[in-house]
């Protein structure tokens, strides 16, 4: 696997060759790319070049690139192809999920999505957080009482948050698929009168749950059983429970809130 600079995150990676190893035709990698606009570059991959990446990976056993080095070493796949790969495919999880489910899913007028997420420098700092349930529940109720300060100015209305935050029943997911039915249910609870399709959610949940695709990488739903939104990181509409997503690939815990004012 590469290691120059220019090489991207390996989560990024390992979802640029979970596409290139997906495609079927050179006009479907083509559209599949998009330009970066910082690159410098004369534009995303063409024809050309993607039928040559195309050609690489079939001639590779099992049709597919194992290595981001295999991608890398094509002819004409140079700096700006990579970093034009990197931008289509290194949204961070979160923000690609948030922007999907203000496209149409939920609406900025009445609804407010928002998170806040803590990123960790090494595997063994994350996962020494994530691996122990008393770290992880301290870790995110820092996240709360610093939110809760934020949108309140009120230090004593934060640390009472964190008190609660650390009382609840810390629920964990099995597994992206079920994480993406409970992520949903927790959306449609805002306000049960079908102002959106719970089967449109889910297909969104689904998708940002089953954003990396390989296991290393993988995100994890979990649930603060029985916190209360309302009056600590909502005003309207807020169901109890605090849902809250482990990314193995970018080294991430995310806290959501929802504001629904109907």
């Amino acid at each position: 696997m590469s290691t120059t600079p220019e090489s991207p995150e390996r989560w990024v990676q390992e979802r640029i060759l979970d596409f290139v190893n997906r495609v079927q035709t050179a006009a479907e990698l083509a559209a599949g790319v998009q330009d970066d606009p910082n690159s410098g570059g004369s534009g995303s991959i063409g024809a050309t070049v993607a039928q040559r990446i195309l050609d690489a990976r079939n001639a590779l056993p099992g049709n597919r690139f194992r290595e981001f080095s295999q991608l890398d070493d094509v002819p004409g796949v140079g700096e700006d192809k990579i970093n034009d790969l990197a931008y289509t495919f290194g949204t961070p999880a979160a923000k690609a999920f948030q922007d999907r489910m203000y496209n149409g899913v939920i609406y900025r007028e009445n609804f407010d999505l928002d998170y806040r997420s803590l990123s960790y420098a090494t595997d063994a700092e994350f996962l020494a957080i994530v691996d122990n349930d008393s770290n992880f529940t301290n870790a995110v109720g820092a996240v709360v009482e610093k939110w809760v300060d934020e949108r309140s100015g009120n230090r004593q209305l934060a640390a009472t948050a964190g008190r609660y935050l650390r009382l609840t029943h810390l629920e964990r997911t099995t597994s992206a698929h079920l994480g993406g039915y409970y992520f949903a249910y927790w959306f449609f609870r805002f306000d049960e009168d079908n102002w959106f399709s719970f089967e449109r959610v889910r297909t969104e949940t689904d998708f940002y749950l089953s954003y990396n695709p390989s296991y290393q990488d993988r995100l994890e739903l979990r649930f603060f059983k029985g916190f209360d939104n309302c009056g600590l990181l909502a005003n309207a509409i807020s169901p109890t429970d605090l849902p809250a997503v482990v990314n193995y690939g970018e080294r991430k815990i995310t806290v959501w809130r929802g504001d629904l004012r109907d």
